[in-house]
């Protein structure tokens, strides 16, 4: 995974005077992390609680313009004697694999 920015160029040491444990500390050193802190640095004595704005990623609410056409009705009818007849659409795989789209009528008894 590529770095969200360019790590930072290293300071200039001499090669005889190299100490591993002295690259990230004192004056003027670089922070040699790939991911920055989010949070401030707490002073001592401080409890400092960072999270993600909740609000940030969410969606605003709809405009009172915006409008919903109603959908058709459902396409049944009662046919007496606790039986109705629909028609509907229903898609199926063939044997093949291929996916059959299909437009199906059924018929409902209550029992």
């Amino acid at each position: 995974m590529p770095f969200a920015e360019p790590p930072p160029l290293p300071p200039a040491f001499e090669v005889s005077r190299f100490d591993l444990a002295q690259v990230g500390s004192g004056e003027g050193s670089i922070d040699l992390r790939t991911v920055k802190p989010r949070c401030p640095m707490s002073v001592s004595g401080e409890i400092v609680v960072c999270a993600p704005d909740p609000e940030k990623e969410r969606a605003g609410p709809l405009p009172d313009t915006y409008n919903v056409a109603p959908g058709l009705p459902r396409a049944e009818i009662d046919i007496g004697g606790g039986a109705s007849l629909n028609i509907h659409l229903d898609s199926g795989t063939l044997a093949n694999g291929q996916i059959a789209n299909r437009v199906m009528v059924g018929v409902k008894f209550k029992f």
